[in-house]
């Protein structure tokens, strides 16, 4: 009798079998396939089920619920890349089954700077749609002011570098105001980094097909180049 089930990671090519390393799992090689992500059902409840990140991948979209943060100190604004992509993003990550977003906020800036911060106001919730490094997303994302507690962070020389399963990833302050050179992303909301709404804003974008289409062309002959 099957009482819970482990959710594992989701993965682009669904034969890939990325089991979780847990010895309750029974028949590991044969896990169960929903929405994009695998299954493994359990003999016994697990806590680990509270531990699952919310995203996915269906019809060839990957589905990301994620939590950020706008963290700006004295015209700078932090923002964080992974080794692999060529933008950069506010610093945050995946909410997790059961997680509050604010709680995912701050356990996420945690464990990517091992500094505390203060999850402060609501800023913006954001319904996207965007094509990135050949792969189509749909987020769902909530960004929340930020401050982080520890004086060494907001000097605009801090730096930081941390590994998050074998991915690299990079924290850095930049001038707020010269962000147009900057490769941001979400890119429509790099004009209101500098001044925050007052009250929490619903944001719906979706690119055109035809720059989705563009961007998917110019990522692939980058991903060409690096090959060569």
């Amino acid at each position: 009798k099957v009482h819970r089930v482990l959710v594992g990671q989701p993965v682009p090519d669904l034969r890939q079998n990325r089991q979780p390393p847990d010895t309750r799992i029974e028949n590991p090689d044969r896990p169960w396939i929903a929405h994009g992500a695998l299954l493994y059902p359990f003999a016994a409840p697990s806590n680990k089920l509270a531990r699952a990140m919310i995203s996915f991948d269906r019809h060839g979209i990957r589905f990301k619920y994620r939590v950020a943060g706008l963290c700006l100190h004295d015209g700078y604004v932090l923002l964080t890349r992974a080794d692999q992509d060529d933008y950069w993003i506010q610093p945050g990550g995946r909410v997790e089954l059961a997680e509050n977003t604010r709680t995912a906020l701050h356990r996420e800036l945690l464990e990517e700077t091992g500094h505390e911060s203060l999850v402060r106001d609501l800023l913006w919730i954001i319904e996207n749609v965007v094509d990135l490094d050949e792969t189509a997303y749909h987020e769902l994302a909530f960004i929340y002011s930020l401050s982080p507690t520890d004086p060494t962070v907001l000097d605009e020389a801090w730096t930081h570098q941390t590994t998050d399963r074998s991915v690299r990833i990079e924290l850095r302050w930049f001038e707020s105001d010269r962000l147009e050179a900057v490769n941001f992303q979400p890119a429509f909301l790099r004009p209101l980094l500098q001044t925050p709404p007052e009250t929490p804003q619903h944001m719906i974008a979706r690119e055109p097909r035809h720059k989705r289409a563009a961007k998917l062309r110019a990522a692939r002959r980058r991903a060409d180049k690096r090959r060569r």
